[in-house]
């Protein structure tokens, strides 16, 4: 696509002949950009509004661009050659200029949406960035938790063999086995609420993936 779009624009010529084929060429490139486009995101769920379908359209909008103002320098070079060569008549003038008014027209609304499909891109590659950062950091705090939560499964396990032991050689109500029975309570109580951290946090780890999801290119 894009050799083809190059050989047009450095091949303008004065000739009718060239001019027509041209011109068919570009009608050709746009109808061929608009269907590799269209195909693009054929049978693929929310194409339009993921990363990938947001470059997809960007890519396809510059191409637009390129062939379109390929088209106003075909008008702009048949027109040359209309007053170069004096033998148009006022009609045959003033239909090549209002040809290329009509062309010029175009570029003002493409470029309008390229500009706003190059900022819809951006925007959506920061909320990835920024998805993917909330949910490796989320992710990170996770495993920090489950190692701390292991530990704290064998200080508990380790507690309760002395405190059982203590309570054995002791008896329950002993000062040494009322050491080791407060600290398990403690250790229990510290467990259950950092387990109830831990489920709160893998559920906000869905939500994030989730988020992140959405902005990545589609599959």
């Amino acid at each position: 696509m894009s050799e083809v779009v190059r050989d047009l624009v450095v091949s303008l010529s004065l000739d009718a002949g060239e001019f027509q084929r041209n011109m068919r060429a570009i009608n050709a490139s746009i109808k061929e950009a608009e269907s590799t486009f269209k195909l693009a995101g054929a049978g693929v769920d929310k194409f339009g509004s993921s990363l990938g379908g947001q470059q997809a359209k960007l890519s396809y909008l510059r191409q637009m661009q390129t062939l379109q103002n390929a088209a106003v320098q075909q008008y702009a070079v048949k027109l040359q050659e209309a007053n170069a060569k004096m033998q148009a008549t006022e009609g045959y003038l003033a239909k090549y200029s209002a040809r290329l008014a009509e062309a010029r027209s175009q570029m003002a609304p493409l470029e309008a949406q390229l500009n706003a499909q190059g900022a819809a891109v951006r925007q959506a590659s920061a909320a990835y960035s920024a998805a993917d950062t909330a949910y490796q950091q989320n992710a990170a705090s996770i495993a920090s938790l489950q190692s701390s939560l292991t530990a704290l499964e064998a200080e508990m396990v380790s507690t309760e063999s002395l405190y059982m032991k203590n309570a054995e050689l002791f008896g329950a109500d002993s000062a040494q086995a009322e050491e080791y029975r407060t600290k398990l309570e403690r250790l229990t109580d510290q467990y259950g609420k950092q387990k109830a951290q831990l489920t709160e946090m893998q559920a906000k780890g869905e939500a994030l993936a989730h988020s992140r999801d959405k902005w990545s290119q589609a599959a």
